[in-house]
């Protein structure tokens, strides 16, 4: 967008951003999240990453949100995944690169 123009006066609607091997070090964004949720909940990361490769389609396509997988998630794993668990392990994805 050129410098001192508005969303409005582009026309611009959206923003997008590319995760995966651009904003996290890790070709696939995923693996970023579920590292950061493993270290969240204090859990192994490929037991969390089992439960979470169940829900990752739909995430990615936007069929369901993080608080739309977490009844699951949370049943799979045997303990409550609360949103605001998975909003701190993803937050953690932009703010701790390598995590």
């Amino acid at each position: 967008m050129a410098e001192g123009r508005s969303a409005q006066a582009t026309g611009a609607r959206a923003v997008l951003f590319d995760f995966d091997g651009v904003l996290t070090t890790d070709r696939v964004g995923s693996d970023s999240t579920i590292r950061a949720l493993g270290r969240v909940l204090g859990m192994p990361e490929e037991q969390v990453a089992d439960a979470y490769h169940a829900h990752v389609g739909d995430l990615v396509l936007g069929l369901k949100t993080h608080d739309d997988v977490l009844p699951a998630l949370s049943s799979t794993l045997g303990m409550e995944v609360t949103g605001h668990q998975v909003r701190e392990a993803t937050s953690r994805c932009w703010t701790s690169p390598g995590h």
